[in-house]
């Protein structure tokens, strides 16, 4: 909803003169609200309105079969308070020396989450990752770095956070607290059966999280929870459940630590291996990459080089250098000018 349609009488005139040519319109803006989240503002003549009921949070949350294993105290940190740091340190490490054997007991189900992520990103759609707090910061972290490594549209990857943008820099936590909150975040980014949705919760029970698979799930999206809480009994299940069990955190109930840590590693795996698959790199270098800063433009011309003077020297680095700008530094299109000349 840009400037002028917050001028009611420029908003009125436009439904006017849409309803001349288009017979029983019925209009919803989308807006950025205080917060940056997005939202549905309808004319107040709108007959839509009605038709958005709040869901019953009973019928979606899954319900709890003992206590979260994210809640419970790791009997190995019940002294933390009296711990050395020397202590602390060896046993945080210790920790999360353990989450790589954990994901890859879960290796079978990442395989094929990216090859449908793989598979939807060539076919167009787009992948929508969803959370709160720490999970919804890495999944706009994670989100966010498709668009400049890979040279994506910042659609194709989108990051979803509980309380908008405002969530990222400081704590939201009520913010999770909404599932209808979820449910229109899916609703104004419009997701269909052609996306993928992927909500990641360390206790498997954010009401937000859950409002968005929700929709995405009537909206015949694909959807997968990432949670790491195996206490639960499902009333709705996504598409897919991967479920990760590492254990209670040194700081009792801070998912920031090895949960934090197992959702990155799996964000990473997710994000990295569809887009390599996809055709975004050559060899293990990164060959749609968009080069905004001086870094990366010499990141850029030491790609074109490796490439083009991988059998024989094609081109010296001065010449390669011009070829990069005058192609405004596209690196697929400078390789293969220089492979072809």
């Amino acid at each position: 909803m840009g400037s002028l349609f917050e001028i009611n009488n420029f908003k009125n005139l436009f439904m006017t003169e849409m309803n001349k040519l288009i017979c029983q319109v019925d209009y919803c803006f989308i807006k950025q609200n205080e917060s940056d989240s997005l939202k549905k503002v309808f004319p107040d003549n709108s007959s839509v309105k009605s038709e958005f009921k709040k869901v019953n949070e009973d019928d979606i949350l899954p319900k709890s079969t003992k206590l979260s294993v994210t809640e419970m105290r790791n009997q190995s940190s019940t002294n933390l308070d009296k711990m050395s740091v020397d202590a602390i340190i060896d046993l945080m490490l210790q920790e999360e020396s353990g989450i790589h054997k954990k994901i890859f007991e879960k290796k079978a189900q990442l395989i094929a989450l990216i090859n449908k992520v793989t598979k939807t990103l060539k076919n167009g759609g787009r992948i929508i990752y969803t959370g709160a707090g720490t999970s919804g910061r890495i999944c706009v972290l994670d989100a966010s770095e498709c668009q400049q490594t890979f040279n994506v549209p910042p659609n194709v990857f989108q990051g979803v956070i509980a309380g908008g943008m405002n969530a990222m820099y400081r704590p939201l936590e009520t913010a999770e607290d909404s599932i209808n909150e979820g449910i229109e975040a899916i609703e104004v980014r419009g997701v269909n059966r052609h996306d993928v949705v992927i909500g990641v919760s360390a206790s498997g029970k954010t009401p937000f999280v859950w409002g968005s698979l929700y929709e995405a799930q009537k909206r015949n999206a694909f959807t997968c929870l990432l949670s790491f809480n195996p206490n639960l009994e499902f009333r709705i299940t996504p598409d897919m459940v991967i479920m990760i069990d590492l254990g209670p955190e040194i700081l009792t109930g801070s998912t920031r630590l090895k949960c934090g840590s197992a959702t990155k590693n799996i964000l990473n795996m997710i994000s990295t291996i569809s887009m390599v698959r996809y055709g975004k790199c050559i060899g293990n270098l990164m060959s749609d990459l968009l080069p905004l800063n001086e870094k990366l433009k010499k990141r850029a011309l030491r790609i074109v080089l490796s490439v083009c003077n991988q059998e024989k020297n094609l081109i010296t680095s001065e010449e390669a250098k011009k070829m990069l700008e005058d192609n405004d530094f596209n690196i697929k299109l400078t390789i293969s000018h220089i492979l072809n000349q």
